[in-house]
């Protein structure tokens, strides 16, 4: 086709060969192998040969869409290829934290699936091959600190001007000023606990506590002398006064920040199978 649209390709090639025909009876050809070898990997009943037969069909469905049953037979091969794997209810919380938003968001391997215990027992599971389940230990928050930093500071600053034979010359007046800055810092740290179960054998295949730790800080300053020896920062940082986070600021943080780890966590672990 492309050398049909080029003149220069059809001075070399007057007269291109079309393979229209072959390339469909070629295809129908090679849906019918990956099929037939989709059907004796699937056989085989083991999720790894289940994954290798979803690629067959799927790739049989592509030389020639809809053929046989590779549609159907493209969703058993990736229901057998899944490691099902049942979300046990925690019954110790704390607060609203609720992490099975982020359990049930994974989807980095199409061969994993979470499932609730209703689900799994209204799709009657044959086979459930992990349970898992996350607890909070617990959220803590500690007192505030507060520390303080004191520093002195001088400048020359132009204060008015004198008339020396009739040139002004500015005249400039050393000043100083001592500034104390306070600098509070309050830590939250939460804590949950990962735990994932063989539904074989009921062995632990992981039991993990992932921590997370956030810090507020606000800082103000109070000084003493002349506020010109001063920055424009540190005269800033003077006009503020002693603030404190918003309620749940620091815990909200700590709970993302546990968001984020349990979600990594679960892609590690899971992304293997």
């Amino acid at each position: 086709e492309e050398i049909r649209t080029s003149p220069g390709a059809l001075r070399v090639i007057p007269k291109p060969v079309t393979k229209f025909d072959e390339l469909t009876e070629v295809k129908a050809k090679a849906a019918e192998e990956t099929y037939e070898a989709g059907i004796q990997a699937l056989l085989k009943n083991t999720r790894e040969d289940a994954k290798r037969a979803y690629y067959l069909f799927n790739e049989a469905n592509t030389f020639s869409p809809g053929y046989r049953e590779a549609i159907e037979m493209i969703e058993q091969a990736r229901f057998n290829a899944t490691l099902k794997v049942v979300v046990q209810p925690s019954l110790i919380s704390y607060r609203d934290w609720n992490f099975e938003p982020i359990v049930f968001g994974y989807n980095s391997n199409m061969f994993v699936k979470f499932y609730t215990p209703q689900q799994a027992e209204e799709l009657n599971l044959e086979k459930v091959d992990h349970y898992i389940k996350v607890i909070v230990n617990g959220y803590q928050e500690g007192r505030a600190v507060i520390t303080k930093k004191t520093e002195s500071f001088s400048d020359s600053v132009k204060t008015g001007e004198k008339t020396v034979k009739g040139v002004k010359t500015p005249i400039y007046t050393k000043v100083t000023a001592t500034l104390t800055t306070y600098t509070k810092k309050i830590t939250g740290r939460g804590s949950i606990n990962l735990t994932i179960t063989d539904a074989g054998n009921r062995a632990e295949i992981k039991n993990e506590d992932i921590v997370a730790d956030d810090t507020w800080s606000a800082s103000w300053g109070t000084y003493s002398g002349d506020a010109r020896a001063l920055s424009e920062s540190d005269q800033r940082l003077c006009q503020r006064k002693e603030s404190y986070p918003e309620r749940y600021h620091i815990e909200n943080r700590v709970r993302k920040e546990l968001d984020n780890r349990l979600s990594n966590e679960l892609k590690y672990f899971y992304n293997k199978y």
